[in-house]
């Protein structure tokens, strides 16, 4: 084995093959196959790791988003290894789906209960109201209201206008 090599996935493929093969290696070879099994690091937009802890189990996600590097036939084999439509992903999916439409429902409930709450009764209704600055009843059914008295009455005043 290399020795002091801090390169653990190398440490377990010389683990994995039988000691007489690796006893076979010379240091050259040895330290070449090390090199060529180091870790690139990668850089990515976004590399979120977190572990959840799940009752009596622990859970791991890894998000990363960054610029697509991988070849097509990469993609490809990766795709069959790793389906995407599996039991857990879809599952994953109705979960995000589910709390996007809760947290939407929720929103829109507090938005309606917030104009409700704030606003006693009594300003919640309209009141009819003169418009003072109209003063014939063809301006007045012009602009929806109504005429009464030779008055243009406005039904649907908020009074908080």
């Amino acid at each position: 084995m290399a020795a002091g090599s801090p390169n653990q996935a190398f440490e377990r493929f010389l683990n994995s093959l039988p000691p007489d093969v690796v006893a076979s290696f010379n240091s050259h070879q040895l330290q070449a196959m090390s090199l060529a099994m180091q870790p690139q690091p990668r850089k990515h937009s976004v590399d979120f790791r977190i572990t959840l802890p799940v009752l009596w189990k622990k859970f791991y996600l890894v998000l990363l988003i960054g610029a697509e590097r991988r070849t097509a036939e990469r993609r490809r084999v990766e795709r069959q290894q790793h389906p995407i439509w599996t039991l857990g992903n879809v599952s994953l999916i109705m979960i995000l789906i589910g709390l996007g439409l809760l947290a939407a429902l929720g929103i829109s409930q507090l938005r309606g209960a917030s104009s409700v709450l704030l606003q006693p009764e009594e300003i919640r209704q309209t009141s009819p109201v003169v418009i003072p600055f109209v003063d014939n009843e063809t301006d007045c059914v012009n602009s929806g209201r109504s005429w009464e008295n030779d008055e243009c009455i406005d039904y649907i005043h908020d009074r908080r206008f």
